[in-house]
């Protein structure tokens, strides 16, 4: 009886193992096939499902209603310059869409006296009575 039991047991244990070496999951072998997992934070509406590959070609072109796309990142804080592609991955990576409120630049045109200088403002926002 003990021995039986002890078969079942050293059978259960492989039978997890190989479960564990050969699943989907198993973070041992996730980049046996040389891909990397690459997910996308839009920032918008738009949603990009995350897919396994080795590079990046290009991404769709993303809109967001009174705003500029800034480019693809490697870091939710925007910092340094934005990927271009082709990109080469070498590890499991997250790109975040960096959007910038769209500005329009306000010049004047006068007949009487000198010409104000141009201003920058961001869409929806009021000039002030001083800016008139």
């Amino acid at each position: 009886m003990k021995k039986k039991c002890r078969k079942l047991t050293l059978l259960a244990f492989v039978g997890v193992l190989v479960i564990f070496l050969f699943g989907c999951k198993n973070p041992f072998l996730a980049n046996a096939d040389g891909k990397y997992q690459v997910s996308f934070e839009t920032n918008c509406n738009t949603k990009i499902d995350s897919y396994r590959t080795d590079k990046i070609e290009s991404i769709k072109e993303l809109t967001k209603e009174d705003y500029v796309f800034g480019g693809w990142y490697t870091n939710s804080s925007f910092i340094g310059t934005p990927i271009t592609f082709p990109y080469k991955l070498t590890q499991d990576i997250t790109l975040y869409a960096k959007w910038s409120i769209k500005t329009f630049s306000v010049s004047y045109v006068t007949e009487h006296g000198t010409t104000p200088s141009t201003i920058i403002v961001n869409i929806g926002q009021n000039l002030t009575e001083s800016q008139l």
